[in-house]
């Protein structure tokens, strides 16, 4: 099975990303993004280095800036002829989510669903499974080798059907360097559910289920979740699991076009 799956665009980058691993580690205010190169401290990776991935990729991310700063991001940018997307950011610690977390799985599954163990959820085709069903939902998926964990600690959430076809899925993983206020803290996104098991609140349960292994199995101090500011129903899902809006937090990509890159 290929390693990256999505535009030529997207292929390039999420390569570079891959590439660039051990720099990112090793160097203060730079993300791994998986998809993009990206920062939660401009001034300290440097504008020189940003402009010149920027250069190179065609966009660049932000994690977890103020309103302010986003403001100064996007009149920095803006000024090199790019455009600036954000998203709202919500946030988790174990003390606050785990409780609502275990409301929302007492409710159990519904009938003829069941989640996949940590084995299964390894298998290779059950990967490329989750990762169609993303781009099926409109958002580009990451690589096999990071959604299989041989890039570093993570989980991928899978809920199958009675037919054992893939009816949902959610993913998180550990996108900051020692270097990061934010180290420790999980990333959880790449929430899709099939068409046709909609309306179940699956999305729901997989996003518990992962916020879940963030904590008991990774040993997060903290997730995070990025959502449009349109998007009520990803918004009402992440708060039943026990997340918060930080009202002047965002995440924010770069780049030559309006559009978003990653979904």
């Amino acid at each position: 099975m290929d390693e990256y799956l999505g535009s030529d665009a997207q292929v390039r980058v999420q390569a570079r990303v891959a590439a660039l691993a051990a720099w990112i580690e090793a160097t203060p205010g730079a993300v791994n993004g998986v998809r993009l190169l990206a920062t939660d401290n401009p001034e300290v990776l440097g504008w020189p280095v940003i402009f010149h991935h920027l250069g190179e990729d065609g966009l660049f991310g932000f994690r977890v800036v103020t309103g302010d700063e986003m403001a100064r991001i996007g009149d920095r940018v803006g000024a090199e002829g790019y455009h600036l997307v954000h998203w709202q950011v919500f946030l988790g610690e174990p003390e606050e989510v785990s409780p609502r977390v275990a409301g929302v799985l007492a409710q159990g599954l519904p009938a003829g669903y069941c989640v996949l163990g940590e084995e299964a959820c390894s298998e290779p085709v059950m990967v490329d499974a989750a990762r169609r069903l993303m781009v099926e939902c409109g958002i580009s998926p990451f690589p096999m080798s990071v959604l299989l964990g041989r890039r570093g600690p993570c989980n991928l959430t899978l809920i199958v059907d009675a037919e054992a076809k893939l009816a949902a899925c959610a993913f998180c993983y550990f996108p900051y360097g020692p270097h990061s206020a934010w180290h420790r803290h999980a990333w959880g996104g790449l929430v899709a559910v099939s068409s046709a098991h909609r309306g179940r609140g699956l999305g729901t349960l997989v996003n518990a289920l992962m916020a879940r292994a963030a904590f008991e199995k990774l040993g997060a101090r903290g997730l995070q979740e990025y959502i449009s500011a349109d998007n009520a129903a990803s918004r009402a899902m992440v708060e039943r699991c026990g997340l918060s809006h930080d009202g002047d937090s965002f995440a924010c990509v770069a780049s030559r076009a309006a559009a978003k890159f990653t979904r």
